[in-house]
């Protein structure tokens, strides 16, 4: 039986739905985003207050919690007035003077708090936190709600910081200078626009045997990115991780790439790399013997990619997530954290096509950018492409997530058009 949602009938209905949302309130919503700008930049405590007022309004938390950017400052309006009420003068919204200094605020929270429950550079997280509390910059109100919507493992959480800040009560040599140790990748930034890069070998298939001159002792992450902030974030995560002996590590970040396709290609035919990891910038690698793991997965010459998440049967819409999926992964929304095990698998399943937010290669073929221009489907296409080329394509088996996806809110804007773009090139794999 065809499930509801995995069909055109509902998938016309969604869009109409979006299409009418949109239709009903945009005009709204650009009136909301001005005022909370307006509100901020004046930055009084009484324009903070009415702010306060209106976005804890049910009304409005209803109609506009899916926009990603009022979520951000949903959250922070919910500290502030739970300040308010308790007559903290310095509230999380001080200084504060747009709707991008929010996020940018959520956010840097947000990685102190992974940073200490994952132990990545969580010693410098923890001073950097005491700090902050100890110059009444983040309030004991602030932390509490920041860490209830980021932390899988609250308490934990809560009882590194609140350690820390007892030996910082007795050892206060705590300075701003703050720096880490981590090994260090080679990092390549590429601006797509002033670059060219020609492909210094062909791709293989199964049947063709000749192989590229790859370096099959080295590793490159390469990530798209338009956020520095995230882009940093995911380098530290990567520069946490063990490396295998004999083997090394280079990272490439693409920057104002025209596409994700376009992208990937330019940074696959810079690396000569046997091993790619292709992220999003909003991805951090949490298991810290991912390449041991990758390594025993890729003695099986025929397997060709690895996903974190995928399809064992691709829905008949080509919509992912209206079919069964299996795999093991951990999200953040904006509003809270997630530990999601699609289905506990226990060896390594093919699948038809797995999500995009993390793809593992170890041979290169080259992604459609002759027809996806866009951010959407380059990684169910790269999945058909890899089968046609008679490679499989899996999700392994994991007891912990490989990583963490701080995905928030997904932007469906050009999903639908695109789709119809994969469904008629690969209408025969369907």
């Amino acid at each position: 039986m065809i499930p509801i949602s995995d069909t055109e009938e509902f998938i016309e209905a969604s869009i109409k739905e979006e299409e009418q949302w949109h239709k009903q309130y945009d005009s709204s919503l650009s009136s909301l985003i001005n005022s909370i700008n307006s509100f901020l930049n004046t930055n009084t405590t009484n324009s903070l207050y009415t702010l306060c007022t209106f976005l804890t309004n049910p009304e409005i938390i209803n109609t506009f919690k899916g926009m990603p950017e009022i979520a951000h400052c949903l959250i922070a309006a919910n500290i502030a007035s739970k300040e308010l009420n308790n007559n903290i003068t310095t509230l999380y919204l001080t200084n504060t003077l747009n709707i991008d200094g929010i996020i940018k605020k959520n956010t840097y929270y947000k990685f102190l708090l992974l940073n200490i429950e994952f132990d990545v550079d969580k010693t410098n997280a923890l001073k950097i936190i005491a700090n902050d509390i100890y110059s009444n910059t983040l309030s004991s109100i602030a932390l509490e709600r920041l860490i209830k919507i980021t932390s899988l493992n609250i308490d934990y959480v809560s009882d590194c910081i609140s350690d820390y800040i007892k030996k910082y009560e007795i050892d206060n040599n705590n300075n701003n200078n703050y720096s880490n140790n981590f090994k260090r990748s080679n990092i390549t930034i590429i601006d797509y626009n002033k670059t060219t890069v020609e492909p210094s070998y062909n791709n293989i298939s199964i049947n063709n045997r000749l192989q590229p001159e790859y370096n099959d002792k080295q590793f490159c992450f390469i990530i798209c990115s338009n956020n520095e902030q995230y882009e940093k974030e995911c380098i530290k995560y990567i520069n946490s991780i063990n490396i295998p002996n004999g083997y090394t590590t280079d990272i490439i970040v693409i920057h104002n790439a025209s596409s994700m396709t376009a992208g990937y290609n330019k940074a696959m035919k810079s690396s000569n790399a046997k091993y790619k990891i292709y992220l999003h910038q909003d991805v951090f690698i949490l298991n810290k013997n991912i390449l041991f793991d990758i390594l025993k997965q890729f003695k099986d010459k025929h397997i060709g990619m690895i996903g974190m998440v995928g399809s064992k049967k691709f829905p008949r819409t080509c919509v992912m997530w209206f079919g069964w999926r299996i795999g093991h992964f951990i999200s953040n929304n904006i509003y809270h954290t997630t530990d999601s095990v699609l289905e506990d698998i226990k060896y390594p399943t093919r699948v038809e096509a797995i999500d995009g937010f993390m793809m593992i290669t170890q041979y290169d073929i080259s992604w459609r950018e002759d027809i996806l221009t866009g951010w959407d489907f380059y990684d169910i296409s790269q999945s058909f492409e890899f089968r046609k080329s008679g490679y499989d394509v899996i999700i392994p088996p994991v007891k912990h997530s490989w990583c963490f996806h701080d995905d928030g809110i997904m932007n469906l804007n050009t999903y639908y058009t695109t789709r119809k773009i994969f469904m008629n090139e690969y209408a025969d794999m369907l």
